[in-house]
């Protein structure tokens, strides 16, 4: 068959995936979300998506359960935790830090506190008590009283943990403790807070300011703002829109924060009201999740792209093997089947 001579200008889906509209209605610049699974809209072309490089041929000792890059101003080192150890990286191999047990749907969260002119690391999950780590010493500590915390931040020079296991081995999932002024290894037995008001426990918790932060509930978005006096801290309910489905899906992205929900939709957060962003989407995410291991997401954003990442279980998988994005900028969204799992060992 000869060619023809015509040149047609196909123009890229500039304005990303929709899963909310027949195929038949959308707009050229538009594209079916289905058809997104192996490529991204990037600068204005449409490129595969992006693929890996390999940092150590050692593997992690058990399932990665949380990811931190520890900075300070002379270094930088990735610590992970997994369902049996915290390690952190040599450069070439993984050190172990602790032994410790947690869950595959238990994440393991960390924060950064400066105090005492040492940069602490803190780590956590409902498998185990709070461990810190000086950047220097081989191992952890572990903070007394044993606090298992589902998440934690920082905010006004104190640490904030919250949905919590304590050293009674009760479980206050509506529960909001924090340390003492500048000292991120006490915490005080009546420093604390619940948030009752609604039924859903804590998810989350993510500083939203150096001031204040946000507490994130299944079923509403709170936050903490910083007082002077006793009480260090005063809690607002300020939507009761879906709350994020793990504590590793709240990110962290040109001030405001964007979470996965559990209805599949994505949303915005800026301390005021949450505000659903992702219904191009949304029903994409909802026909493809597996429900009962959804809380194993993880999110992250990528400042180079100025696009946040969800990755989260697809039907019929037990770890992340599907993603969505979302630009910050344009509000445009893309679907993504990588072809791996993130957080299986």
């Amino acid at each position: 068959m000869p060619r023809g001579t015509t040149v047609l200008a196909i123009p890229p889906p500039l304005d990303g995936a929709r899963s909310d509209r027949p195929p038949h209605l959308l707009r050229p610049s538009e594209v079916v979300a289905d058809a997104t699974r192996n490529v991204l809209i990037r600068d204005g072309w449409l490129v595969n998506r992006p693929g890996f490089l390999q940092i150590s041929a050692t593997p992690t000792t058990g399932r990665p359960m949380g990811l931190h890059l520890y900075t300070t101003p002379s270094t930088e080192r990735i610590v992970v935790g997994t369902t049996t150890t915290l390690q952190v990286f040599d450069g070439s191999g993984w050190t172990t830090l602790q032994t410790i047990a947690t869950l595959p749907n238990d994440h393991v969260r960390f924060v950064q506190f400066y105090a005492s002119s040492i940069f602490y690391l803190l780590a956590s999950s409902r498998g185990f008590g709070i461990q810190a780590w000086d950047g220097m010493a081989a191992t952890t500590t572990p903070i007394t009283p044993v606090l298992a915390a589902t998440d934690l931040t920082a905010a006004a020079n104190r640490v904030l943990v919250a949905n919590l296991i304590q050293a009674d081995l009760v479980w206050y999932p509506f529960r909001v403790r924090w340390s003492g002024y500048n000292d991120p290894l006490t915490y005080a037995v009546a420093d604390f807070a619940d948030l009752v008001a609604t039924q859903g426990p804590i998810m989350a918790i993510r500083a939203l300011s150096r001031v204040d932060a946000a507490v994130y509930k299944t079923d509403s978005q709170w936050i903490a703002v910083a007082q002077p006096g006793l009480f260090p801290f005063r809690f607002e309910m300020r939507d009761q829109k879906p709350g994020p489905v793990s504590p590793a899906v709240v990110v962290s992205a040109e001030g405001q924060h964007v979470y996965l929900a559990g209805d599949g939709g994505l949303y915005t957060f800026d301390g005021q009201r949450a505000t659903h962003v992702g219904e191009p989407i949304r029903r994409y995410i909802q026909r493809t999740l597996q429900a009962d291991v959804l809380v194993r997401a993880h999110g992250f954003y990528s400042r180079r792209d100025r696009q946040v990442w969800f990755v989260f279980p697809k039907a019929g998988d037990d770890g992340p093997t599907q993603a969505v994005s979302l630009d910050v900028d344009t509000g445009d969204a893309s679907c993504s089947c990588p072809g791996w799992k993130f957080g299986k060992a």
